[in-house]
């Protein structure tokens, strides 16, 4: 009985312990607007093309670890942000509202482990090769047209690499066959959570940049005319 019990015990502190929950955070991007901006007012649809969840479930390692991220409010506004250096005027919320706006920009964003680099999706021999590869496409167009205006794709990858308090944790889980796990498992997965989320946001800020760029070299995306009241 006692021995069920500490099964039990042990089998709810892995489930518990080795799960990250977090979200990428609002206001990672905070780069000066240009001095003029286009007099027109943007939607970033919130609720399509971003998904509100984005799991990442770490390769070669002693015990499989899960982290879920939320990540649709965190794009749309960071992209929003990204945005506002450009045009005065700029919103982020459900497509429902896209008709009030006369322009609407639509992201896609997907994030997942891979090795060497985004085209890499093969499963990894090594967690010493795994890497995080973000890809985001901006798309901007009007209402109830099927032809964009401005359409762009970046992406971004990164080795991460076991470092650390982490990169300890993971040993001592290995050379001990995870019998410290109930331990371990829920510092590793905190710690190693976080890192994760601060390497999203931040690929997500220099790709939202790359992206930018391209659009201050496109002239013509808001082009004058009428605007739908909001």
């Amino acid at each position: 009985m006692q021995k069920q019990v500490l099964i039990l015990i042990t089998a709810v502190l892995l489930l518990a312990g080795c799960t990250y929950h977090g979200k990428i955070r609002r206001g990672i991007y905070t780069q000066s607007r240009q001095a003029v901006r286009t007099d027109t007012t943007v939607l970033v649809i919130s609720d399509a093309g971003i998904e509100p969840h984005t799991l990442l479930v770490e390769p070669a390692t002693s015990f499989p670890h899960a982290f879920t991220l939320e990540t649709a409010d965190g794009v749309a506004v960071a992209t929003a942000d990204a945005l506002a250096t450009v045009v005065e005027r700029v919103d982020a919320g459900p497509q429902a509202l896209a008709e009030k706006y006369p322009y609407q920009a639509l992201v896609t964003y997907k994030a997942q482990f891979t090795s060497f680099d985004c085209e890499e999706e093969k499963p990894l021999a090594s967690s010493a090769t795994a890497g995080l590869c973000t890809r985001v496409t901006l798309t901007i167009s009007q209402p109830n047209s099927s032809q964009p205006l401005f359409e762009q794709s970046a992406r971004r990858w990164r080795p991460v690499p076991q470092v650390g308090l982490v990169g300890g944790l993971e040993w001592l889980n290995k050379h001990t066959f995870s019998l410290l796990l109930p331990f371990t498992g829920p510092i590793y997965v905190q710690r190693r959570g976080a890192d994760l989320r601060h390497q999203l946001e931040e690929d997500l800020k220099e790709i939202l940049m790359e992206i930018m760029q391209h659009l201050y070299q496109s002239k013509t995306v808001f082009e004058p005319g009428p605007q739908a009241s909001l």
